[in-house]
């Protein structure tokens, strides 16, 4: 079997074209791991070291209550001199019409005169209500961007005014009316009230799992490309190129199997490993039991956990990638010519992303193909996705709650089981036909 996997990956690179896009796939796959790390560590921060987030958010755990004596008020030290904070003289400068710093502390003292300020400026002010000073810190760009990460204090120590009440559809943030099913209603209930009360920082786990969930359109392009010809080269003749004296056998369709899924699957997925081990190693600890919490205020944010979270991700990436090739592979097997096979696979790829995007009521279609839920998987663990507003959360399977987006998995492997028995098959009758 390993020499018949070897002579797969001989046939591969015997061409220039075979060598280039093996090259390509590699390349990219490489690419997107650097994206990958640079985007958990580095997500649009404007230069801000990643390291001083961390740091602070190490300073604040702890419960709500001790959390929030810990965060200055952002929009009174605007408006006041706070001495505990560094000012940026710079951003202050910028926000002042005027000279502040010769006036912010008869200001503060409340010992401004409306001379005083006209001295300095040349619009004169007919009030001193009218003269305010802006202070600009430091920290403020830190500050702003911890708070993202950090629960609304109010509503995590008054949880029972924001599930969902019999006859009243609202509850968290104004989000839940968008959830109409009675399983994922309730579920959201019982997370939602047993969820901890300490607080803990999650802005390198936050990262972690929005890459996990994510696979770039071009790798999913490439392997439509490498794969659409493995088998249809040699469907016409019945033959192996290498083995040529021989037909294809179920040990033949057996081993272009395996090649594909160790290179179409197993790469693309040691490249997350990659990222997902890299992180950890650099990041002070997960907090595996940290729920969920983005800018976006959805209720997905408390619903699902870093632990569950990344377990789903590597499953989806997984599942998702065997499928994908499974399915090239038996495009490619029952297609009959090379230009055609290709041609099919690029489309099963590209086309429902497509549709996805740019045709909102084919969501719901477009969802259930391999492509779509690498690339936007992460749309499925939201109550409101991208395109068609309202998904379910969660399923009951034999009174088990599950994620609704385990009904995928469960129709590809199903699927996968079907094609891979039918490429099978039809070895078989090739070694019949050729007795």
């Amino acid at each position: 079997m390993w020499k018949l996997i070897y002579y797969e990956m001989k046939k591969l690179i015997s061409s220039f074209s075979g060598k280039l896009i093996l090259l390509l796939f590699l390349g990219i796959c490489i690419w997107q791991t650097q994206q990958d790390i640079k985007s958990v560590f580095n997500d649009d921060w404007n230069g801000m070291e990643v390291s001083q987030l961390i740091e602070k958010q190490k300073s604040l755990e702890g419960n709500y209550q001790d959390i929030y004596k810990k965060i200055p008020d952002l929009e009174k030290d605007a408006m006041h001199y706070n001495p505990n904070r560094e000012i940026d003289e710079e951003m202050t400068n910028n926000m002042n019409s005027f000279d502040w710093k010769k006036i912010y502390k008869a200001y503060e003292n409340h010992t401004l005169t409306l001379e005083m300020v006209n001295d300095l400026i040349d619009i004169k002010f007919h009030s001193l209500d009218e003269v305010v000073i802006h202070y600009g810190y430091k920290d403020d760009l830190l500050w702003s961007n911890l708070i993202r990460y950090i629960p609304d204090q109010d509503i995590m120590l008054n949880r029972n005014n924001y599930i969902y009440q019999p006859g009243n559809n609202s509850c968290l943030l104004g989000e839940c009316d968008n959830v109409k099913d009675e399983v994922s209603k309730k579920e959201i209930n019982r997370r939602f009230l047993n969820l901890s009360n300490t607080y803990q920082s999650n802005y390198i786990e936050n990262n972690i799992v929005d890459r996990i969930n994510y696979t770039n359109m071009v790798i999913l392009i490439v392997i439509a490309v490498l794969f659409a010809n493995i088998f249809s080269r040699e469907a016409q003749g019945k033959t192996d190129t290498y083995l040529a004296c021989s037909p294809i056998t179920a040990k033949t369709v057996g081993a272009k199997i395996i090649f594909a899924l160790l290179l179409g699957a197993g790469i693309p997925l040691l490249c997350k490993i990659v990222t997902f081990v890299y992180a950890i190693l650099q990041s002070s600890g997960i907090h595996w039991d940290m729920f969920f919490y983005q800018q976006e205020n959805l209720i997905a944010s408390y619903v699902f956990s870093i632990k569950e979270l990344v377990s789903i991700g590597f499953i989806n990436q997984l599942l998702m990638t065997i499928s994908l090739c499974i399915s090239i592979l038996f495009i490619s097997q029952k297609s009959k010519n090379t230009y055609f096979s290709a041609i099919l696979s690029l489309i099963f790829v590209i086309f429902p992303i497509y549709y996805a995007v740019f045709h909102m009521g084919g969501y719901e279609i477009a969802s259930y193909f391999p492509s779509n839920l690498l690339m936007y998987f992460s749309e499925h663990l939201n109550v409101v996705n991208y395109t068609s507003g309202v998904t379910p959360l969660f399923m009951s399977v034999a009174g088990l709650i599950i994620p609704a987006a385990t009904k995928y998995w469960i129709i590809w492997i199903i699927l996968d089981i079907i094609l891979v028995l039918w490429m099978f098959r039809e070895g078989k009758l090739h070694r019949v036909l050729h007795a």
